[in-house]
């Protein structure tokens, strides 16, 4: 049975509406019905490629039927569109971040909360398969307790990737200086700790180690935030991470969770289709002796060839799936996907149907935001006297 699509209007026609368009366009649980842009150029354009209606201004946007606002507009708006849309009864999904007011994250919530109305917030990498998997396997005491996570998002030397020539479909240029200046923490921090504060909840205590390695990006210089990031996160629930987010390191997305009786791996965390590859410590003396020869082995080969293909981190892969045919299977076999930039729509989507609005993304945005604001404020450098080394 086919059913009703829900209507919604794209609030932002830049860079980043144009991923998601390639993803909504194949929907069928939701119908872009109109956009709207500050820049009469690229409300025009965007609005012809893909054919929908473009709205010139806001109260035109407010008269429009669409139940749903994508807000997909510069960060310092988002806070703003997300009050009008929820003044006027409009189901809200926005990207990220949210912007870095606890009380005014509050009062959306709670004007969301007394209307019954739908309020998520981007990123949405928790409603993947992946992450549902990872979730599974903690539930279901794969590894015993977890105790230690890594978790990456090294992006590469974007400065130097030719983002000058980075064009969306309808023309829009990746927006460089607004990303240097948010930084990747603001920007790609949420990929890791959302998922994080998914899996253990609440965070106690962080340290950060932070710094600008590249402070010149090609750009006209301007307060850039800081390309490397290490931070060392301890949750109340006793789980403890060590996250590196940057733009300096060789790119890495990969995430691994220790627990007392074995290992969960995970390729690329912004994969939706990643597998989870479990691995049991070794209990035998036997097996202990075939796992270190077998990571000897593997660097052996690795300096061989000069590099092993098919992902980041093979080697540990390789590793960590001795011994487990399911788990060679999947790294051999499995076909990746690219991360979707709906899934937090359709999630929004499907809670309008059921009447069941779920805060848990706006809830998780709120204590990031939280951290992060913490974090700016305590970004201090401590010279301690020293002795000299002559």
């Amino acid at each position: 049975m086919k059913t009703e699509k829900i209507q919604a209007i794209v609030i932002g026609c830049g860079y980043v509406a144009d991923l998601y368009m390639s993803d909504l366009l194949k929907a069928d649980y939701i119908e872009i019905v109109g956009c709207h842009d500050i820049s009469s150029k690229r409300l025009n354009k965007f609005s012809q490629f893909y054919g929908v209606k473009p709205y010139a201004s806001l109260d035109e946007v407010i008269k429009c039927v669409a139940e749903i606002w994508i807000i997909l507009t510069n960060p310092s708006a988002h806070i703003s569109l997300c009050r009008l849309g929820l003044e006027h009864n409009r189901h809200i999904y926005c990207e990220k971040p949210l912007g870095g007011d606890i009380s005014k994250i509050n009062n959306l919530l709670k004007a969301a909360i007394d209307k019954r109305l739908c309020l998520q917030t981007a990123p949405s990498n928790i409603y993947s398969s992946a992450s549902s998997d990872l979730k599974t396997a903690l539930t279901n005491n794969k590894i015993g307790t977890p105790k230690l996570a890594y978790i990456n998002y090294e992006a590469g030397m974007t400065h130097l990737l030719g983002y000058e020539k980075w064009v969306s479909a309808t023309g829009a240029l990746w927006p460089a200086k607004e990303e240097f200046e948010l930084g990747c923490l603001q920007e790609h921090g949420g990929y890791v700790l959302t998922l994080a504060c998914w899996l253990w909840g609440e965070v106690e205590h962080v340290s950060l180690i932070s710094d600008l390695i590249f402070p010149d990006k090609g750009l006209v210089k301007g307060q850039f935030a800081p390309d490397l990031n290490i931070l060392y996160i301890q949750f109340k629930s006793g789980m403890k991470v060590k996250a590196s987010v940057g733009m300096v390191a060789t790119p890495d997305r990969t995430l691994t969770i220790y627990g007392d009786e074995g290992s969960l791996h995970i390729r690329d965390i912004r994969d939706d289709a990643a597998v989870v590859l479990h691995s049991p410590y070794p209990g035998s003396r036997l097996s202990k002796a075939i796992h270190v020869r077998i990571f000897a082995l593997t660097n052996k080969v690795s300096r061989i060839f000069g590099f092993l293909p098919f992902c980041w981190n093979i080697k540990a892969e390789l590793y960590r799936s001795i011994g487990k045919r399911s788990n060679l299977s999947k790294i051999f076999g499995n076909k990746t996907k690219n991360a979707s930039f709906s899934l937090g729509i359709e999630k929004i989507c499907n809670d309008i149907k059921a009447n069941t609005p779920d805060y848990t993304s706006i809830k998780i945005s709120r204590h990031i935001q939280e951290i992060l604001n913490e974090i700016d404020q305590n970004r201090t450098k401590i010279t301690p006297k020293r002795t000299s080394l002559k």
